[in-house]
């Protein structure tokens, strides 16, 4: 919601304005957003946006949106990076999208995996590594061992 109201700001400025001024840029975005929460004609739901909006607590839902957030972000940094590597700053850039993925690696789909490079091998040619089990195989490889479905 920030950004839409706190529009061309670049990250690393909001970011550094959220961590000194967070609860009053917090406080401007409910203000501004107050007509349009009034509009809904549920109080209830404004009472419990404002409380998700000014109170933040580390949930897993919010962990969620903040991966996939930066997921996005490094999708799109990515298509940036590969035709501008020279870009001023660019890796430092680079450098704190992969420092916040990182910070979610506890959650199941963001762990770093070598899968994505390896070689695409058909059932057919896969011998005792390849384990059967309701409608999932078991993938296995020295480093890895992974679930899909069949």
């Amino acid at each position: 919601m920030h950004r839409l109201v706190l529009t061309d700001i670049k990250s690393p400025v909001f970011h550094q304005m959220m961590a000194e001024k967070g609860e009053e840029l917090n406080n401007h975005v409910l203000h501004d957003l107050n007509s349009d929460l009034n509009g809904l004609g549920d109080d209830d739901f404004k009472t419990r946006f404002q409380n998700y909006f000014i109170h933040p607590e580390n949930t897993i839902e919010r962990r969620i949106l903040r991966a996939a957030h930066y997921l996005a972000t490094n999708w799109e940094f990515k298509i940036i990076y590969n035709v501008a590597p020279f870009i001023y700053g660019i890796e430092k850039t680079k450098e704190s999208i992969e420092n916040q993925i990182e910070d979610h690696y506890d959650l199941i789909g963001m762990q770093r995996s070598s899968w994505a490079k390896s070689p695409l091998v058909s059932l057919t040619s896969v011998d005792s590594s390849v384990s059967r089990k309701n409608g999932l195989i078991l993938l296995a490889s020295p480093k890895h061992l992974s679930w899909a479905t069949c």
